[in-house]
């Protein structure tokens, strides 16, 4: 204790190299290893530590390598110590119950004074082969001494560290359970205890992925997960997917429903975001991962291993991605992820970070910085109005409004005034369906339609002035350096900038998400006023707080969606002058190749990422059509998308996640387009405009560019006929080819879009009957478990549409069929 005291004195007085040397060199040979055969004497052992903290992480962890596994470790008396300790140790273990842990905790860390070590090796390699001991260790940790706390973090990284083990099952998908054990005690552990640092465990997964090694982000699932409460696992049904286009308050009530913690461990949280900022990880992770997601495919550790094992272990990074993504922005302010993370130019030039990770990383600082933009313009508009006497500043509630077209705009969203024609037909719409419309649906043209109501589009710009946010002109001009010189050849780099900006809230005001939760919360108070189990003055008060909460959480649900829908209203105001630019440079080229670019560099790279982006890119999409979009047309868009060969190779190169997100895609589109399909009046205002002014649909163009001949109905739902089967002849070459990875997908997208499709009998039979066959029991030749089980589960969704399925004659008229076979005719 003398020893140590002297040397703490010793460090404080002088810091020289010399000095640290001498003093490194006489813990590990002396000061630390003495310990051993101290026994249960924790003032020895936290002045001994004391004068550790001196040293560097590096320097104090090859000083428990010495005490345990060097030289050091095979003196007679210290062997002697160690093996006793372990002794008790296993003794102890056998011991232990969910009783006692108690008195079971207090006689452990009575055995880890001494040598901390030698217990901490004993009980990871039990946790390794029974996980159930996991929680009974963290609880016996409340009373380790701060060394011990040390050496465990040490212990976890060797553990983890230790070579000749397989990380993944025999089947090359699932981690191994040892792995997957010290990854929860990993987690749980430093969650529960402040005094531990995760640093180390955080440089030990970055370094492993340096190396290429993927199967260790395990390690940062659990810990992220543990401290931050964010999982990597959750799946959203449609109404969720919806509801995460509104606000943090919706979206968090929306979390919550899918066990999302991250309100709970906010304090853990912080230690996380806290080691990861002064380590520089934060940045350096989540490049790291991202890279990997990028690199793995062709890594050689997988260059023989199935495409099942590679496409799910593909997906297993990119949740993790998203997962890191989500912890790094809920925790981390704007300006401090901004110091921490290069921006979107810099991940894509510096770091080979593909578009669509660079710009989901990105965008939230991106936005960050027009918002900032807006301010400072509107702050130098008002100063140049009261400089000239003329301020002319309107407010509606608590939001100040400079147009009037933005006023009038946001009075009709919200109190539903408006008398556009496809509001009252949306409000119909609904109507039929047998649902109440009130102030839920005063919005439909926001959230139900497609997009907002086509309007008379404007000539195209001709002037010299561009519309673009004085924040994503900069952007624009760096990426053009970054881009491949023929980038631009066919794709507007001004709408691939836009395109990658936006978010689904942008373009997406869920009003039916925030009504069901103000439902919800409401029917809370209703059970809250119902209970009568406690009717004393502190149950009732306890009660009219929790209501108090209830209804402020109310009343920040509707302010939100109403900041929700000013926000919308300004962006579709912004974009309503870009479309005018977007494309007009390529109105020369053939529209084919400027489609396929418009879907290689933009749709199809955003609808594999996530369900949210897949909605994105579905309105998105029919924002182009009803905005009268000038060189968007949205006809040959569709029928780019819906090729039957091109539909065969994605699915068979996605993986499940993204088949599932593509099927969701396919869902919202034919869900829109069969709307179109039922009547011929709906059809021709929302494929034509009011006015017959949009191009989307135009066969033929007049002499000045205007809109000429549209597609007819009849000829329509000819050609929606034929996207149809043309999705039904991949979907059918998928299931019927016998290659595991286009039947797993053409199934996990099906399930998506069942609702939607398959609607014509024929082709519901077909795909049916081959899913039957493929999920029955008794079929030997198909011996793949995990493909009965999803067939199975498929033929349940398939058979309950089965009513609805019409015949072909019901579905289009089949005089527009010609030849044989039934061969549709063509899009011209």
């Amino acid at each position: 204790m003398k020893l140590a005291r002297i040397g703490k004195r010793s460090l404080s007085e002088d810091s020289s190299e010399s000095n640290f040397a001498r003093w490194t060199d006489l813990s590990k040979r002396l000061l630390v290893p003495a310990l051993s055969l101290t026994r249960a004497n924790p003032g020895v052992v936290n002045e001994v530590f004391e004068l550790l903290k001196f040293f560097s992480v590096k320097t104090r962890y090859s000083i428990y390598a010495e005490w345990y596994t060097g030289p050091t470790s095979r003196l007679p008396d210290i062997k002697a110590a160690f093996t006793q300790a372990d002794y008790e140790t296993k003794h102890l273990f056998r011991l232990i119950t969910n009783k006692n842990i108690k008195q079971m905790a207090r006689a452990l860390a009575k055995i880890t004074c001494a040598s901390p070590g030698i217990i901490f090796s004993v009980a990871i390699r039990q946790i390794e082969s029974y996980n159930n001991l996991i929680e009974v260790f963290v609880e016996c940790g409340r009373y380790f001494t701060y060394l011990a706390y040390d050496v465990l973090t040490w212990s976890l990284v060797k553990s983890l560290g230790g070579r000749d083990r397989d990380r993944v099952q025999a089947d090359g998908m699932l981690t191994s359970s040892w792995l997957k054990a010290l990854s929860l005690l990993a987690g749980k552990i430093f969650k529960r205890y402040s005094v531990m640092n995760p640093t180390p465990i955080l440089q030990y997964v970055a370094h492993q992925l340096y190396l290429g090694n993927s199967t260790d982000l395990e390690v940062l699932d659990q810990i992220v997960r543990s401290m931050a409460g964010i999982r990597a696992d959750m799946v959203f049904n449609e109404a969720q997917t919806q509801a995460m286009a509104g606000g943090p308050t919706l979206q968090m009530q929306t979390l919550k429903q899918l066990h999302d913690r991250r309100q709970e461990t906010q304090s853990a949280s912080s230690r996380l975001i806290r080691a990861l900022t002064a380590s520089g990880l934060a940045g350096q992770l989540l490049i790291l991962i991202a890279q990997e997601r990028q690199r793995f495919p062709f890594s050689d550790t997988v260059s023989d291993a199935p495409l099942k094992v590679l496409g799910n272990n593909l997906d297993r990074i990119h949740e993790v991605l998203m997962q890191y993504l989500d912890m790094l922005r809920s925790n981390l302010p704007v300006q401090e992820f901004e110091i921490a993370v290069p921006d979107v130019v810099s991940l894509m030039s510096e770091f080979g970070i593909e578009a669509s990770i660079a710009f989901s990383v990105s965008r939230p600082s991106i936005n960050h910085a027009m918002a900032n933009a807006d301010t400072t313009s509107k702050s130098e508009k008002k100063d140049k109005h009261r400089a000239s006497g003329a301020d002319q500043l309107l407010t509606y509630g608590d939001i100040e409004m400079t147009d009037d077209d933005v006023k009038k705009e946001l009075d009709q969203v919200v109190n539903g005034t408006s008398t556009d024609a496809a509001d009252k037909d949306a409000t119909l719409h609904k109507a039929e369906d047998g649902e109440n419309v009130d102030m839920k649906d005063a919005v439909v043209t926001v959230e139900n339609h497609s997009s907002p109501p086509a309007s008379t589009p404007a000539p195209a710009a001709t002037g010299s002035e561009e519309p673009w946010h004085p924040a994503l002109k900069p952007l624009m001009d760096r990426l053009r350096a970054v881009v491949r010189d023929d980038f631009e050849a066919t794709m507007p780099l001004s709408f691939y900038v836009t395109f990658w900006q936006l978010s689904l809230d942008d373009m997406l005001v869920p009003t039916s998400g925030y009504e069901e939760e103000i439902k919800r919360q409401k029917s809370r108070i209703d059970a809250i006023n119902a209970d009568r189990s406690d009717l004393t003055a502190t149950g009732v008060k306890k009660k009219d707080q929790e209501k108090k909460k209830i209804l402020e959480l109310i009343d920040r649900l509707r302010a939100e969606m109403k900041a929700q829908v000013t926000t919308y209203t300004l962006v579709r105001g912004r974009l309503q002058k870009e479309r005018l630019y977007w494309f007009t440079n390529h109105m020369k080229i053939k529209h084919e190749d400027v489609n396929a670019a418009l879907l290689q560099e933009c749709f199809l790279p955003r609808i594999l990422l996530s369900p949210l982006d897949a909605l994105f890119a579905y309105k998105m999409l029919f924002f182009l059509h009803s905005s009268g979009t000038p060189g968007f047309y949205t006809m040959h868009f569709i029928n780019r998308i819906m090729d039957e060969r091109a539909i065969t190779a994605i699915v068979f190169q996605c993986t499940a996640r993204e088949a599932d997100s593509l099927g969701r895609f396919l869902n919202e589109l034919f869900k829109e387009l069969k709307r179109w399909h039922a009547d011929a009046a709906t059809y021709e205002k929302l494929a034509y405009g009011m006015k017959k002014d949009l191009p989307g649909f135009v066969r033929k163009f007049t002499g000045d560019k205007k809109p000429g001949v549209f597609l007819p109905f009849e000829d329509f739902r000819t050609l929606l006929f034929k996207w149809h089967r043309a999705l039904h002849n991949a979907l059918k070459t998928c299931l019927g080819g016998g290659e595991y990875m286009h039947m797993r997908n053409a199934m996990i997208m099906l399930k998506a879009m069942h609702q939607q499709f398959p609607v014509v009998t024929f082709m519901g039979t077909q795909i049916l009957g081959i899913v039957s066959e493929m999920g029955d029991p008794e079929n030997k030749i198909e011996t793949r478990q995990d493909l009965k089980l999803t067939a199975q589960s498929l033929i349940a969704h398939l058979k309950r549409r089965e009513k609805e399925w019409v015949i072909p004659q019901a579905f289009y008229k089949v005089s527009n069929v010609h030849g044989q076979g039934g061969k549709v005719q063509e899009l011209t």
